[in-house]
């Protein structure tokens, strides 16, 4: 997806990421201001709210070993503070929430704080809404469906998200759609790529009858990941160089050296239109049913850009020969996502089942087809207590392993959650959890490792002010 503009009387293009860009960082930001101010000073109805969790965890392999398992145990406590203004046309709404997590293990305490704005105007025919919401956590947590590297020390990942979206009514069954994001995903280690992901979706939806709908969806999606590159040198007599396997050893004039491996400064670049269509059917009251389909084609370069760096070689002849450069490589191919959810609602149970293809960048500077299934239950034994269960399984694979040269995130995970919850008043509410995790790495499942994690948990929410 390309847009030519101006500058200076030249023709340049202008691609997404420069267009999601100008649209969020000029006029969406002047006029998310002016509506904000709008929001907040008419006369309307304003909630404000406060709630504080406290919770205590206990995992037996918290950094997903398959042979040293180490134990980590901590205490969480999370205040939160929420703040909603409705006057029936407009909506605001802020969240704030700190996590301050203290462990066995001192060099995993941390301060993770996250926050969330979202502002939403309903007009005659049209909505319009702008949201953005930040949020650091640790690796143990955001890697384990990801790299599934937990990383050492109170390593995080912080992800900062930016949304925008229109829906216009053409009639009273017809509607049209505008959706824009803007996200960052930065690592506190260099083991980790720090990510950008920009993507813009067109969207129709039709009704075709009250229980039945339509809908299409054309997109365009843009991923960037910045990491550090390991690459060995290959003395030619042409000096040039090529990537060559870790623990090489000089053999002749044009063999690998696995004495000299500087870093490079690497960085991904894929571009992904696509073209999702799918149906959503309300077969009875309490049954639910959407499944969609769609193409994505992916196009990725990687630029690795190395340092110049001098090699000793030889024999026959003792040589000094300088190398540097930048480095491409391309890789394109064609994805097919679907995505199949199932909802049925009884009178005391609700559950739910998802079936899902679709791609994710990755931490590892690679792009993953993640092949997934969920299922959740939740069930009320009485009117102050019920039970929750989800499971997950998930397949990753690197979509882009030619480029990259790995397959090391390549890996089938589990997860099943077990939930109990107690309230004791409106204000007051208990949990006690238990968690399991298991992962299996390479093709032949060959690594192998498991975890549990045990947690108690209540929380106070107190009664919303409101003016």
């Amino acid at each position: 997806m390309m847009i030519m503009g101006t500058s200076s009387g030249s023709t340049i293009p202008l691609g997404l990421s420069k267009i999601v860009e100008i649209f969020f960082s000029n006029s969406c930001a002047i006029v998310f201001v002016f509506l904000l101010i709008a929001a907040v000073t008419q006369a309307a109805e304003n909630r404000l709210g406060t709630s504080l969790t406290a919770q205590q965890d206990l995992d037996d392999n918290y950094l997903m070993s398959p042979t040293d398992q180490q134990t980590l145990s901590g205490f969480y406590l999370k205040p939160k503070i929420s703040y909603r203004h409705d006057d029936g046309f407009e909506t605001f709404s802020a969240d704030l929430q700190d996590s301050s997590e203290r462990y066995n293990h001192s060099e995993y305490n941390v301060d993770n704080p996250a926050y969330a704005i979202n502002y939403q105007r309903v007009m005659e025919r049209a909505t319009l809404s702008f949201g953005y919401d930040a949020l650091r956590q640790s690796t143990r947590i955001s890697e384990f469906k990801d790299s599934g590297n937990a990383g050492n020390g109170s390593t995080n990942q912080q992800t900062s998200t930016a949304t925008a979206a229109w829906q216009y009514q053409l009639s009273p069954r017809n509607s049209i759609s505008m959706n824009g994001s803007m996200q960052t995903i930065g690592y506190e280690s260099a083991a980790y790529a720090d990510l950008k992901n920009n993507s813009l979706q067109l969207g129709w939806q039709s009704e075709l009858s009250d229980r039945l709908s339509f809908y299409t969806v054309l997109s365009e999606s843009q991923y960037e990941s910045k990491y550090e590159a390991d690459f060995y040198v290959v003395p030619q007599r042409i000096q040039s160089y090529l990537l060559c396997p870790p623990n090489s050893l000089l053999v002749s004039e044009i063999a690998c050296i696995s004495a000299t491996s500087p870093r490079g400064d690497a960085v991904n670049a894929t571009t992904s239109p696509g073209l999702q269509a799918g149906l959503k059917w309300n077969i009875q009251e309490q049954l639910k049913f959407s499944l969609g389909a769609g193409v994505t084609h992916v196009n990725t370069v990687q630029t690795i850009k190395i340092p110049e760096v001098s090699v000793q070689y030889g024999p026959p002849i003792d040589q000094e020969v300088f190398f540097g450069g930048q480095r491409s490589s391309r890789s394109e191919s064609k994805l097919v996502t679907t995505n199949m959810n199932l909802t049925y609602l009884l009178e005391t149970t609700t559950f739910g089942l998802t079936l899902s293809r679709k791609m994710q960048p990755s931490s590892t500077g690679s792009l993953l087809r993640i092949e997934s299934l969920d299922f959740s239950m939740r069930k009320s034994l009485s009117e102050i207590d019920w039970i929750e269960a989800d499971f997950t399984a998930e397949k990753l694979l690197t979509i882009d392993e030619k480029i990259i040269g790995s397959s090391s995130v390549n890996r089938n995970i589990f997860q099943g959650t077990l939930k109990y919850g107690y309230r004791f008043s409106n204000t007051l509410v208990a949990y006690a959890s238990m968690s399991y995790k298991r992962q299996e790495a390479n093709e032949n499942d060959t690594i192998v490792a498991n975890s549990m994690l045990g947690a108690l948990a209540i929380s106070y929410t107190p009664k919303e002010w409101m003016w």
